[in-house]
């Protein structure tokens, strides 16, 4: 499995660098540019944005499962596009997807939790109560935090 393990920890910096350049823009304003960035990104988990957005968090799990177990890679990366299109629709003052797009982004991460390691549970534990005390408000990224 190390290979798996290499393939993930590549696969998660380079959507790290995405989503750095996609908060830089919801910084900047540009909100349509980071809306594209997102759209390759979720890309990657062989789905389209648009698409997720819209599905119920129970039918994307159903979407981002082998077998009978959630795909950890697929979940994380689509639970990260989830939360920075949360961040970047606060920004535009689309406040109405806000609340439910950070909410199926904890259910994602909370799905992904038992099928990885114990540093990446960490992790994911810490996403999972930001987003959580995040999801609470809608306008959040109006106040300065970009997630």
């Amino acid at each position: 499995m190390p290979e798996r393990r290499d393939y993930l920890l590549r696969m998660i910096e380079q959507v790290s660098r995405v989503l750095a350049r996609v908060r830089d823009k919801i910084a900047r304003g540009e909100n349509a540019a980071a809306r594209d960035e997102l759209r390759g990104v979720v890309r990657q988990a062989g789905l389209e944005l648009d698409m997720v957005k819209r599905m119920s968090p129970e039918t994307l799990l159903g979407m981002l499962t082998m077998g009978s177990t959630p795909d950890p890679a697929r979940c994380l990366l689509v639970a990260e596009v989830l939360a920075a299109e949360a961040d970047r629709a606060a920004a535009a003052n689309e406040g109405d997807d806000v609340v439910r797009l950070r909410a199926k982004a904890v259910e994602l991460y909370r799905a992904a939790r038992p099928h990885i390691g114990r540093d990446d549970q960490e992790i994911v534990d810490r996403r999972i109560a930001e987003l959580s005390e995040r999801r609470e408000t809608a306008t959040d990224v109006d106040h300065g935090a970009t997630g």
